[in-house]
Protein backbone atom coordinates (compact mmCIF):
# COMPACT_ATOMS: atom_id res chain seq x y z
CA UNK A 1 0.00 0.00 0.00
CA UNK A 2 2.86 2.40 0.86
CA UNK A 3 4.57 1.74 -2.47
CA UNK A 4 1.40 2.12 -4.53
CA UNK A 5 0.52 5.35 -2.76
CA UNK A 6 4.05 6.75 -3.17
CA UNK A 7 4.19 5.68 -6.83
CA UNK A 8 0.81 7.22 -7.55
CA UNK A 9 1.93 10.51 -6.02
CA UNK A 10 5.21 10.42 -7.98
CA UNK A 11 3.43 9.81 -11.28
CA UNK A 12 0.96 12.64 -10.64
CA UNK A 13 3.80 15.05 -9.96
CA UNK A 14 5.78 13.95 -13.01
CA UNK A 15 2.75 14.24 -15.27
CA UNK A 16 2.47 17.93 -14.42
CA UNK A 17 5.74 18.73 -16.19
CA UNK A 18 9.32 19.52 -15.21
CA UNK A 19 9.72 23.23 -15.89
CA UNK A 20 7.50 24.67 -13.22
CA UNK A 21 8.68 25.82 -9.82
CA UNK A 22 7.28 24.34 -6.64
CA UNK A 23 7.84 25.06 -2.97
CA UNK A 24 10.68 23.25 -1.28
CA UNK A 25 8.04 21.59 0.91
CA UNK A 26 6.42 20.14 -2.23
CA UNK A 27 9.81 19.07 -3.61
CA UNK A 28 10.68 17.36 -0.30
CA UNK A 29 7.28 15.61 -0.26
CA UNK A 30 7.97 14.36 -3.79
CA UNK A 31 11.41 13.21 -2.64
CA UNK A 32 9.94 11.39 0.38
CA UNK A 33 7.69 9.38 -1.96
CA UNK A 34 10.69 8.42 -4.07
CA UNK A 35 12.69 7.45 -0.97
CA UNK A 36 9.80 5.30 0.30
CA UNK A 37 9.87 3.26 -2.91
CA UNK A 38 13.66 2.91 -3.00
CA UNK A 39 13.93 1.92 0.68
CA UNK A 40 11.52 -0.95 0.04
CA UNK A 41 13.32 -1.88 -3.18
CA UNK A 42 16.71 -1.91 -1.46
CA UNK A 43 15.40 -3.48 1.77
CA UNK A 44 16.43 -0.57 3.99
CA UNK A 45 20.00 -0.52 2.60
CA UNK A 46 20.21 3.20 3.32
CA UNK A 47 18.84 5.89 5.62
CA UNK A 48 18.00 9.47 4.70
CA UNK A 49 18.11 12.40 7.10
CA UNK A 50 16.72 15.77 6.03
CA UNK A 51 17.60 18.92 7.99
CA UNK A 52 16.09 22.31 7.16
CA UNK A 53 17.73 25.04 9.27
CA UNK A 54 15.13 27.75 8.59
CA UNK A 55 11.38 27.01 8.42
CA UNK A 56 11.01 29.84 5.85
CA UNK A 57 12.85 27.60 3.37
CA UNK A 58 9.85 25.27 3.16
CA UNK A 59 7.96 28.06 1.34
CA UNK A 60 10.83 29.02 -0.96
CA UNK A 61 10.55 28.03 -4.59
CA UNK A 62 12.72 25.56 -6.50
CA UNK A 63 12.66 24.14 -10.00
CA UNK A 64 10.60 20.97 -9.81
CA UNK A 65 12.45 17.61 -9.81
CA UNK A 66 15.79 19.04 -8.77
CA UNK A 67 16.46 16.84 -5.73
CA UNK A 68 15.18 13.40 -6.78
CA UNK A 69 17.73 12.71 -9.56
CA UNK A 70 20.59 13.71 -7.25
CA UNK A 71 19.33 11.38 -4.50
CA UNK A 72 18.83 8.67 -7.13
CA UNK A 73 22.50 9.01 -8.16
CA UNK A 74 23.55 8.91 -4.49
CA UNK A 75 21.69 5.62 -4.03
CA UNK A 76 22.73 3.92 -7.29
CA UNK A 77 26.33 5.14 -7.57
CA UNK A 78 27.30 5.90 -3.97
CA UNK A 79 25.42 3.62 -1.59
CA UNK A 80 24.49 0.54 -3.64
CA UNK A 81 28.09 -0.28 -4.67
CA UNK A 82 29.01 -0.55 -0.97
CA UNK A 83 26.87 -3.69 -0.83
CA UNK A 84 25.43 -4.89 2.45
CA UNK A 85 27.21 -2.14 4.39
CA UNK A 86 24.76 0.37 2.93
CA UNK A 87 25.06 3.95 4.03
CA UNK A 88 23.32 7.19 4.76
CA UNK A 89 22.27 10.17 2.73
CA UNK A 90 22.12 13.48 4.59
CA UNK A 91 20.27 16.39 3.05
CA UNK A 92 20.89 19.83 4.54
CA UNK A 93 19.06 22.97 3.47
CA UNK A 94 20.27 26.33 4.70
CA UNK A 95 20.02 29.95 3.69
CA UNK A 96 23.00 32.24 3.30
CA UNK A 97 22.14 35.87 2.59
CA UNK A 98 19.92 35.67 -0.50
CA UNK A 99 20.81 32.14 -1.55
CA UNK A 100 19.71 28.64 -0.60
CA UNK A 101 22.32 25.91 -0.29
CA UNK A 102 21.15 22.33 -0.49
CA UNK A 103 23.76 19.71 0.34
CA UNK A 104 23.01 16.10 -0.60
CA UNK A 105 25.75 14.06 1.05
CA UNK A 106 25.99 10.32 0.56
CA UNK A 107 28.35 8.31 2.71
CA UNK A 108 29.00 5.85 -0.07
CA UNK A 109 32.01 4.98 -2.19
CA UNK A 110 32.89 8.54 -3.22
CA UNK A 111 34.33 9.78 -6.51
CA UNK A 112 37.64 10.91 -7.93
CA UNK A 113 38.10 14.42 -9.37
CA UNK A 114 38.02 12.89 -12.88
CA UNK A 115 34.67 11.19 -12.18
CA UNK A 116 33.25 14.48 -10.89
CA UNK A 117 34.41 16.27 -14.03
CA UNK A 118 32.81 13.63 -16.27
CA UNK A 119 29.58 13.87 -14.28
CA UNK A 120 29.38 17.64 -14.73
CA UNK A 121 30.63 17.61 -18.34
CA UNK A 122 29.24 14.42 -19.94
CA UNK A 123 29.42 15.82 -23.47
CA UNK A 124 33.22 16.10 -23.20
CA UNK A 125 33.78 12.43 -22.34
CA UNK A 126 30.91 10.13 -23.28
CA UNK A 127 32.90 7.05 -22.21
CA UNK A 128 33.41 6.79 -18.51
CA UNK A 129 34.58 4.08 -16.16
CA UNK A 130 31.75 3.92 -13.58
CA UNK A 131 28.72 4.11 -15.82
CA UNK A 132 28.10 7.70 -14.75
CA UNK A 133 26.80 9.38 -17.85
CA UNK A 134 26.07 12.64 -16.06
CA UNK A 135 22.97 13.30 -18.09
CA UNK A 136 20.71 13.75 -15.06
CA UNK A 137 23.15 15.87 -13.05
CA UNK A 138 24.17 17.85 -16.13
CA UNK A 139 20.53 18.52 -17.06
CA UNK A 140 19.67 19.67 -13.54
CA UNK A 141 22.70 21.95 -13.51
CA UNK A 142 21.67 23.41 -16.89
CA UNK A 143 18.04 23.89 -15.77
CA UNK A 144 19.24 25.75 -12.67
CA UNK A 145 21.58 27.98 -14.70
CA UNK A 146 18.90 28.74 -17.31
CA UNK A 147 16.32 29.52 -14.64
CA UNK A 148 18.44 31.45 -12.12
CA UNK A 149 21.61 32.53 -13.94
CA UNK A 150 25.19 31.37 -14.34
CA UNK A 151 26.09 32.08 -10.70
CA UNK A 152 23.86 29.21 -9.58
CA UNK A 153 24.04 25.48 -10.09
CA UNK A 154 25.73 22.34 -8.83
CA UNK A 155 29.15 21.85 -7.24
CA UNK A 156 30.44 18.42 -6.23
CA UNK A 157 33.11 17.51 -3.71
CA UNK A 158 34.04 13.96 -2.82
CA UNK A 159 36.55 11.77 -1.08
CA UNK A 160 36.88 8.27 -2.57
CA UNK A 161 35.77 5.66 -0.08
CA UNK A 162 34.12 8.22 2.22
CA UNK A 163 31.48 10.55 0.78
CA UNK A 164 30.14 12.67 -2.05
CA UNK A 165 28.64 16.10 -1.38
CA UNK A 166 26.46 17.59 -4.11
CA UNK A 167 25.81 21.26 -3.42
CA UNK A 168 22.87 22.87 -5.17
CA UNK A 169 22.88 26.66 -4.98
CA UNK A 170 19.74 28.61 -5.94
CA UNK A 171 18.48 32.08 -5.02
CA UNK A 172 15.99 32.44 -2.18
CA UNK A 173 12.64 33.03 -3.85
CA UNK A 174 9.49 33.09 -1.72
CA UNK A 175 6.34 31.42 -2.97
CA UNK A 176 3.97 34.04 -4.40
CA UNK A 177 1.05 32.33 -2.62
CA UNK A 178 2.22 33.70 0.77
Amino acid sequence: VKVVSALSSLLKNMAKGFNEKVTIRQELDFLENYITIEKIRYIELFDVEITVDDPALYNARIVKLTLQPIVENAIFHGIEPKGEDGGTIDIYLNRTDEDIHIHIVDHGIGMTPDQIYILLHPHENPRNKRGLNGIGVHNINQRIKITYGKNYGITITSEPGLYTDVLICIPFERSSSL
